[in-house]
């Protein structure tokens, strides 16, 4: 029987680098779609470009809305300047902040993704990357923490109605480019910042936040140090794979002080969920960033067909039409199980860091 988890939270940066980059320091049916609900904070509203701003999170909002099938609906305020009501720190380009559950076992969570995968059998990605779960812990941890919004995609909590489930902030400080074809030399990809963002509220961070965890995500069951062997270390190279570490999809950032489970930033690479960002760098989704989510339950629509080994993007801007409903609040009483707590763990993404 699974204990009642704790609520709390856990957060991210992405911040600015020296060198002037960023550091990104309910079961689905194939009838719906996941709808995120974005609530925009007053520091954006009263903007004299709030259009634009609101215009360029939607569109980041369109893309996942539209890849993903998980009958879903989440909530994420935004904001300029802060993040939940806390100053964006100097540096950093956004931060996201997201409530935890904990109190998981290992046995709970794979419980929790082997039905998800049963349900949704032509998932290829997340039945491949269950399948290769080994029956006992491989990372080690006493207790696995899940984001809320993640809790929702799995059917542990209500699929919608649960208020907000995180916050994401970005600079009022730096310069943005709210094209995400064009990003001209001084500016960030605004869409894609959002996109990285939103993805970690979704459930992709790592529990590796120091040298000393203490606890695991369901994303760090896929980090693998060779085939057939997980990797759970803070300072030690790793890679994303769904099919037991036989195929690299992408490799773990393992430097500095930017997130773990953002990917390592090469000189080449321009990835939306690379751990850092250049200004005027136009930052794309990849096969690679929606496995990421698949593998976490939230069901893409349109799965890439295999697992690619190239970085292959395509644009992240899509247009959301129209604005969607605000969720009835849920009762967590309603499923018998009473979540406390409110700690608040602050992950970043950094630019001089990006979180």
């Amino acid at each position: 029987m699974r204990t009642a988890p704790l609520r709390r939270r856990a957060s991210s940066r992405f911040a600015a680098s020296l060198l002037g980059a960023a550091a990104l320091s309910g079961f689905a049916s194939g009838s719906h779609a996941l709808v995120i609900t974005p609530v925009f904070a007053t520091s954006i509203t009263s903007l004299s470009n709030a259009a634009t701003v609101e215009g360029a999170i939607r569109q980041a909002i369109g893309v996942f809305d539209t890849d993903f099938t998980s009958s879903t609906n989440i909530e994420i305020e935004f904001s300029w300047g802060t993040v939940d009501g806390q100053r964006v720190a100097s540096g950093d380009v956004s931060e996201s902040i997201s409530y935890l559950y904990t109190g998981f076992t290992y046995a709970n969570i794979v419980s929790d993704l082997r039905e998800a995968a049963a349900t949704n059998p032509t998932d290829s990605v997340l039945v491949s990357a269950v399948a290769h779960l080994p029956m006992t812990d491989p990372l080690g941890q006493s207790h696995f923490d899940i984001t809320e919004a993640d809790a929702q995609a799995l059917g542990l909590t209500p699929p919608s109605g649960m208020g907000v489930d995180g916050y994401v902030g970005f600079n009022s400080s730096d310069a943005y480019s709210f094209n995400p074809s064009s990003t001209p030399s001084g500016h960030y990809d605004f869409v894609a910042l959002a996109e990285h963002e939103m993805s970690e509220v979704m459930g992709r961070l790592s529990g590796l936040y120091s040298s000393s965890p203490a606890y695991a995500t369901p994303y760090d069951l896929f980090r693998y140090s060779a085939p057939g062997r997980n990797s759970f270390s803070y300072s030690a190279p790793a890679y994303f794979s769904v099919n037991g570490g036989v195929t690299k999809l992408a490799s773990f950032n393992y430097v500095g002080g930017g997130d773990r489970g953002d990917w390592y930033t090469a000189a080449t690479s321009a990835d939306a969920f690379d751990a850092t960002a250049g200004e005027g760098t136009n930052m794309d989704l990849s096969s690679a960033d929606l496995d990421a989510l698949n593998a976490l339950g939230w069901d893409t629509r349109t799965n890439p067909g295999g697992w690619v080994t190239s970085g292959v993007g395509f644009s992240s801007g899509l247009s959301l039409g129209g604005d969607v409903p605000e969720p009835a609040i849920w009762s967590l009483m309603v499923l018998g199980v009473l979540f406390t707590g409110a700690n608040l763990r602050r992950r970043r993404l950094s630019g001089a860091q990006v979180a």
